[in-house]
C-alpha cells in the first residue's frame, strides 16, 4: 500500500496517494474542502471516467475510498 502524501487546501487536510506515478486525491476530502454538502452527488455530477476506489486505513478501519485524478479535482 502506498503512503499518504501530505497536502492541504485552504487549511484543510486532503489525503493524497500516488498510484502508478500519478497523484490521486480522496474525493470525500476534496468535496469537504470545497464545501459540497453531498460529496457523492458532486463527484457524480462533475467527475468523468471510471470510479476508482482505493483501500485506506481510516479511524473506522480499512475502507475503500473513491480517489480522483487531478483533472477531476479541477472539475469540482
Amino acid at each position: 500500500m502506498n503512503d499518504l502524501i501530505p497536502f492541504q487546501f485552504d487549511g484543510r487536510q486532503v489525503r493524497v496517494i500516488e498510484i502508478d506515478g500519478e497523484p490521486q486525491f480522496v474525493g470525500k476530502d476534496v468535496c469537504d474542502a470545497l464545501a459540497y454538502t453531498n460529496a457523492s452527488k458532486a463527484m457524480g455530477d462533475h467527475c468523468k471516467g471510471i470510479t476508482k476506489r482505493y483501500p485506506l486505513q481510516t479511524a473506522g478501519g480499512m475502507q475503500e475510498l473513491r480517489v480522483l485524478s487531478e483533472a477531476d479535482v479541477l472539475r469540482l
